[in-house]
């Protein structure tokens, strides 16, 4: 079972938002409790709320020695290895997204799709639901681009 958790981006001050509670009411709306007036409601949009996915990337650095976690809203890469000249540059980078998503491979489309966190290549979807070779080089919030 994984952690249930968020994280929400005050999109007019540019910011995490740290502490917080939320709600989500019948008209899909977010309100979140201790921001006040025009901030409270996302319909503006003021803030936007991302869920983690219960993943983690592949590399271990002293600050993440079990991976980084994967939210709603990341830019996650891999990169090219073995006997590539482009050796340790980024292959393929997406944004991870939560939705439905049809998977297809080489082109084909299959009746498979995915419920939950995605991205747009299977390559890359294959290596982040499989925790392998995979890097959180940013998110979409603080300017790193898919």
């Amino acid at each position: 079972m994984r952690d249930i958790k968020f994280r929400c981006w005050h999109i007019a001050q540019k910011r995490w938002l740290e502490d917080f509670e939320f709600y989500i009411l019948p008209s899909g709306a977010v309100m979140l409790v201790g921001v006040g007036g025009e901030d409270a409601i996302n319909g503006e949009p003021c803030i936007e709320v991302c869920q983690y996915t219960g993943l983690k990337d592949s590399k271990r650095t002293e600050e993440y020695p079990e991976g980084q976690e994967i939210y709603e809203g990341d830019i996650i890469a891999t990169y090219y290895s073995g006997n590539s000249k482009k050796l340790g540059e980024i292959y393929i980078k997406r944004e991870v997204k939560w939705g439905v998503y049809d998977i297809g491979v080489n082109g084909r489309e299959y009746d498979f799709v995915v419920a939950g966190p995605y991205v747009e290549d299977e390559k890359l979807y294959g290596l982040m639901i499989d925790g392998y070779d995979i890097e959180v080089i940013g998110n979409k919030y603080e300017g790193v681009k898919p």
